[in-house]
Order: C-alpha cells, then structure tokens, then sequence
C-alpha cells in the first residue's frame, strides 16, 4: 500500500475506519514516523496537510461520540463572532458520557435539545449562529460578559443574525 485511501485523506478518522479502509496498524505507525499522518488524540489522526478547525470538528467528534455538538467559544470562532483563540473545542454532551481528552471542554447537558438550532457538517454537528449567540449569554459566567455582547453586536452588524430569529432561539 503506497498512500492513503481517499475517504480518509481529508478529514479526522479513527483507528477503527483507519482499519476498515485497509490499513494496518504497521503501516499506520510508519506513516506517523514519516510525518505523513499526524496523530490529534489517542485513536484518532489526521493527513498532515490537511490540518484546520474542521479537522479539529471532526477529531473532536470521533472523541465525544456522534451526538457531541460543538457549542459556544468554538462555534463563534467558526462564524467568525469573536477574537477569542479557545484552547480547546468546546462540545456538549449528554449528561451521562464522560470524555476524558486533554483538547475537548465538555458541557454536560440532561436535553441537548439537538433538534433545535443544529446543523450537521461533514463528521461534526454545530449549533446554529442564534442558538450559539443565545446559548453564550446564557453562559457568560463562563465565557464572559464580554465575549458574549461582542459576539452579539458584531452578528448584528455583519447581518448574520436578525434580531427576531435570536428571540425565537431564546423562547424554544
């Protein structure tokens, strides 16, 4: 085998879909010491080149399981709503999952409510720009009083967000 399949070369797989593609776990190794694939966490790895917030998504994802939805500080990095850098990918998980990663903040919520304000990527659900902006003021103690207005004036401004489709958020 001289390269990686191609419904693995863009994205975060895990070992498992690593396996089920036809790699082995040699080959896996010796691509890791080439510099080829670059390891995001245990189990989970990524084509060196193809390395941006997406991959991170999607590494996330494969971590926290699929009904993970990343939330807050890394959605409005994704929207552009802020100038914030997070350290880690925020997610919200089910109340019951543990997730133990040094690269992932878990908020553990009883009803994620995932039908409502989330949208589904490619190997990742997102919460929506209102669910996102609604969901930070709520949690500004964490974030941030700040970090949350700023997001909400600068959706404003640009025209992501009219104001209704925010209070609708906040009602459901």
């Amino acid at each position: 085998m001289n390269s990686i399949p191609s419904n693995l070369e863009y994205k975060a797989f895990s070992y498992q879909e690593a396996l089920s593609s036809g790699l082995s776990l040699h080959y896996i190794q010796e691509l890791l010491k080439k510099g080829e694939l670059t390891r995001l966490e245990r189990g989970v790895y990524v084509c060196s080149g193809y390395y941006d917030n997406e991959t991170i998504y999607q590494a996330a994802t494969k971590v926290s399981g699929e009904d993970s939805i990343i939330c807050l500080l890394s959605a409005l990095e994704y929207y552009d709503l802020t100038d914030e850098i997070p350290k880690k990918v925020s997610i919200m998980v089910p109340a019951s999952k543990r997730v133990s990663s040094d690269s992932v903040e878990t908020y553990r919520k009883k009803d994620l409510y995932s039908n409502i304000g989330v949208i589904k990527e490619d190997g990742y659900n997102i919460t929506s720009i209102e669910r996102t902006i609604v969901e930070c003021l709520v949690h500004k103690k964490r974030l941030g009083g700040y970090v949350a207005v700023e997001a909400l004036k600068r959706a404003v401004e640009n025209k992501k967000v009219k104001v209704a489709d925010l209070y609708q958020m906040a009602k459901q």
